[in-house]
């Protein structure tokens, strides 16, 4: 898949002699975004990803909180099994949509920053972000915390403390707290992602496939009238290879392969 990098643009020299800084999106993505951000050949260095330029230190530290935006959402598109069912053009909307929030405060403690998401959420999203903050809660004092306390060992000890949730629950309250993170990051309340590279301890899931005589038994049972509905779509599924539901329930025409052209 990849991750999301930086590259200089050399096919499009502007007026001034520099050269567009784009991201270039991973996830096998032919997508390039562009960081509003130019800079001459000599003054990049590709393999490291800097800008050695005049005001390097705010020109990179710009780059770099844009990058971490774009690697975040991938992430959470992936995670939601989204990439594969948006277009391009529909992955570039998402990536460059900006929220409207209330700029933080440097140092701002880590609840009034999820207070400040959650108020700019829509309703639903909001109890999402929520459950986040209260499983915090649960686990420490999130008023008396700044993202510069958290490291690897703190995201650890919380995970632990989330054993009671399944791995898909875990991974959700994480790429909320990393959300914030990215909001505090972008508005300069902090210069630590606390959250880079984070990844959930892989678990194997149990294998939960049914075997050719039970499909057989589900497909020829007679069922009362009100089951044979769900049964019906459940087969449908099956034969459509795992079709997801939501694309099934939008199906309005249907093609016969096999039919001979016309």
């Amino acid at each position: 898949m990849g991750l999301s990098f930086l590259k200089i643009f050399t096919k499009r020299q502007k007026q001034d002699g520099t050269f567009p800084i784009k991201i270039c999106v991973g996830f096998g993505k032919d997508i390039y975004l562009s960081t509003g951000l130019s800079c001459k050949l000599e003054h990049w260095e590709q393999e490291a990803q800097l800008y050695t330029g005049p005001n390097s230190r705010m020109i990179n530290s710009m780059l770099k909180v844009r990058l971490h935006q774009v690697m975040a959402k991938m992430q959470w598109m992936y995670e939601d099994g989204l990439l594969n069912k948006l277009t391009n053009k529909e992955i570039r909307a998402r990536l460059e949509e900006k929220e409207v929030l209330p700029k933080p405060k440097l140092g701002e403690n880590l609840k009034t920053l999820f207070k400040k998401v959650i108020a700019a959420k829509s309703k639903g999203t909001a109890v999402i972000y929520q459950s986040t903050l209260k499983r915090l809660e649960q686990f420490c004092d999130p008023s008396t915390l700044t993202f510069d306390d958290i490291n690897r060992l703190w995201l650890d000890n919380w995970v632990n403390a989330m054993s009671d949730l399944s791995p898909t629950t875990q991974s959700i309250h994480l790429r909320n707290l990393r959300t914030v993170n990215n909001y505090a990051l972008d508005c300069e309340a902090t210069t630590r992602y606390a959250m880079r590279n984070y990844r959930l301890p892989k678990t194997t899931t149990r294998k939960r496939s049914f075997d050719i005589e039970t499909i057989r038994k589900i497909a020829t049972s007679k069922l009362p009238q009100r089951l044979e509905h769900a049964r019906d779509i459940f087969m449908l599924v099956f034969y459509l290879i795992g079709i997801n539901i939501i694309d099934l329930c939008h199906l309005t025409t249907i093609k016969d392969c096999n039919a001979p052209a016309k």
